[in-house]
């Protein structure tokens, strides 16, 4: 569901050529760099409800680690940097179905997460100034954990304060669609809870 252009092709391409020849080194370049994706949802680029935000899609292996089974952060050992070029995701490529379901295997996760967090990851708000945007956005995860009304306050973000409004039909369907998964994730969440609970008496 992920796929290059051609220019962000050509843009890793270069960079592959310069440490081939020797040009880029690991003490002078980045050895793991973010790209930018588009999010295309029913046929339409989700401009507002999904802007394009950096994810990590090309590094070198030894270099880094990924954390979390679910929206896995890196951490990287070396320099970072940032392509200049997008590449495009259509996370429905295989149908609503596929998408519900793969869903459902990441709301369990991300259930388990919450449950980790809560237990163990007292909020540090001092995290939210850090120089690392991957600690700036675990301490908003984090942080996130303890709201009241999840699937609600997504909708909100994602349909109002970012204007997915303006993506028309699929803005709203997609919206829904995370308020939904948020919801599944606060379910499970308390469904554990209860069978914890219950293993205590």
């Amino acid at each position: 569901d992920e796929r290059m252009t051609p220019e962000l092709r050509e843009e890793i391409g270069a960079i592959a050529r310069a440490w081939e020849s020797g040009e880029m080194t690991r003490d002078t370049s980045p050895v793991a760099y973010y790209c930018g994706r588009k999010n295309f949802f029913m046929g339409r680029w989700l401009k507002h409800a999904m802007p394009p935000g950096n994810i990590m899609r090309f590094f070198q292996p030894p270099h880094i680690r990924f954390a979390r089974l679910a929206n896995p952060v890196p951490t990287v050992d070396g320099k970072i940097g940032y392509l200049t070029q997008h590449f495009l995701h259509d996370n429905f490529s295989k149908g609503l179905r596929e998408w519900i379901d793969r869903h459902n295997r990441y709301s369990t996760y991300e259930a388990e997460e919450t449950l980790r967090a809560l237990r163990e990851s007292p909020v540090r708000l001092a995290n939210l100034c850090s120089a690392d945007r991957n600690t700036r956005r675990l301490e908003l995860k984090n942080i996130s954990f303890r709201l009241p009304f999840r699937p609600l306050l997504k909708f909100i973000y994602m349909y109002v304060l970012q204007r997915g409004f303006l993506d028309g039909r699929p803005g709203w369907v997609y919206c829904r669609l995370q308020a939904m998964y948020e919801y599944q994730i606060c379910v499970k969440v308390w469904e554990r809870r209860r069978a914890e609970a219950s293993d205590r008496r």
